[in-house]
């Protein structure tokens, strides 16, 4: 945090409905955001791509291996993904923080 009094209302503010507030500079917030909004987008592009490259019997493939096999439990169903934010934000983003990042 850049200003300690800042800091300290935000914690105040997460604790209510955080089990954990973690500290990061705003730059490092900023890649933080970026770096989970792309994994989450690649998760809903890739689960969308299988669904239709494997056709009408996905969904039926897909319980069967979360039913049988526990490392594919977390695997989401096929459907609408966040929308353009996601992947809006990395696009836009992305290149203003790597700058700042290299020129503070």
């Amino acid at each position: 945090m850049t200003n300690t009094q800042d800091g300290d209302c935000a914690k105040k503010l997460f604790r209510k409905n955080a089990l954990q507030v973690v500290e990061l500079l705003p730059i490092d917030a900023e890649f933080a955001k970026l770096i989970c909004n792309a994994f989450r987008y690649i998760q809903f592009a890739a689960i969308n791509q299988l669904y239709i490259m494997v056709g009408p019997n996905y969904l039926d493939l897909l319980e069967r291996m979360k039913r049988h096999y526990p490392p594919m439990e977390s695997i989401p169903r096929p459907g609408f993904t966040a929308g353009p934010c996601l992947i809006g934000a990395a696009h836009n983003n992305l290149g203003g923080v790597t700058s700042a990042r290299a020129n503070p």
